[in-house]
């Protein structure tokens, strides 16, 4: 399922990612909260955390359910 997703990333001094997650050898500036597209890929037994699939850069990341919000899908 499409979503978008909220979560803390670390960011170089022109707000790009940054650490692991570029490849640029720029340090970290600071931690950011950046909401992305992503995609569902599992969801814990609780319901409380999704596995969600960056469209953009494609690493995986364990998320809160409330921070991700779910695309409805049925206009398609």
């Amino acid at each position: 399922m499409n979503c978008t997703y909220t979560y803390s990333f670390p960011v170089d001094e022109w707000g790009r990612l940054g650490g692991l997650y570029s490849t640029a050898d720029v340090p970290v500036a600071k931690f950011q909260d950046l909401t992305r597209d992503g995609i569902i890929i599992a969801q814990n037994e609780k319901g409380s955390a999704y596995k969600v699939r960056d469209v953009k850069e494609g690493f995986v990341r364990w998320i809160p359910s409330n921070n991700v919000e779910v695309e409805d899908d049925s206009s398609i």
